[in-house]
């Protein structure tokens, strides 16, 4: 399922805030990362990893990382920090949750 993504409460911005030396992850809170399955949670989780690991050392936080099912993330929204997910799940989490979006992901004629 590769399409427009939306990124409710991550990435773009985070990673565009960040200036100068990075701190070592391993003092502080923990944050929670929600990825919308896409094909699989073994695929979600390869493909998201790297990003999650980047973000770590870029910021200096630790970050948790979850698959959830696009049955379930209106339950588990409440438990994340930040999500990763499609454009729809995002309107019902704005309406049900209060969800806001931080950055999100264009798609153009060279792809995502």
């Amino acid at each position: 399922m590769k399409g427009h993504f939306f990124i409710a409460l991550l990435l773009t911005a985070m990673v565009a805030s960040c200036a100068g030396p990075s701190k070592p992850a391993t003092a502080g809170r923990t944050y929670r990362i929600g990825y919308m399955i896409c094909n699989s949670e073994q695929e979600t989780l390869h493909r998201f990893k790297p990003l999650t690991a980047y973000l770590e050392k870029k910021l200096g936080v630790r970050f948790e990382i979850q698959a959830i099912d696009t049955t379930d993330f209106s339950k588990a929204v409440d438990t994340l920090d930040f999500t990763h997910t499609n454009s729809l799940l995002y309107v019902m989490m704005r309406r049900n949750q209060g969800v806001d979006i931080l950055a999100a992901e264009r798609a153009g004629s060279g792809a995502s």
